[in-house]
């Protein structure tokens, strides 16, 4: 299969399992916020009414960027890659968290989720977090 038709063929929830794994792998504090999905419109209430917002964006990672160490926090909406829009909710929240600390952005697929992390500094290659490296190293 060619990279073309590998990112067509991929979706939003195949991106967040692999990007759980390179969270957990980096032993970051973080969470998925599980927005998607269809709801009864009585559910859908309910959950509005314990807190639930629109916009939230997937992933929070509450370590703080270790190569923005003044921000709170880190938070990424993932898209797919094609066809991928974030709602205005989306963006929303996006500039909220940003003008409150924290670093946020809306990534299109995996790869640019991974680019966002590195940026950030919590990956260092593909799996490591740099508070491991800096461990290793001391040991």
């Amino acid at each position: 299969m060619t990279a073309a038709k590998y990112n067509k063929s991929r979706t939003e929830s195949l991106d967040q399992r692999a990007l759980a794994q390179y969270l957990d792998a980096a032993r970051l504090l973080w969470m998925h916020v599980p927005n998607e999905g269809k709801r009864s419109k009585v559910y859908g209430h309910l959950l509005k009414l314990a807190g639930l917002k629109s916009g939230v964006p997937d992933n929070f990672i509450f370590n703080s960027p270790p190569n923005l160490p003044c921000c709170k926090g880190a938070a990424i909406e993932l898209k797919r890659v094609n066809g991928g829009i974030a709602s205005d909710e989306q963006k929303q929240w996006i500039t909220d968290l940003e003008n409150n600390g924290w670093v946020a952005c809306v990534a299109y697929g995996l790869d640019d989720a991974l680019n966002y992390l590195r940026k950030w500094g919590y990956l260092i290659g593909d799996k490591q977090s740099r508070q491991e490296k800096a461990n290793s190293e001391k040991a």
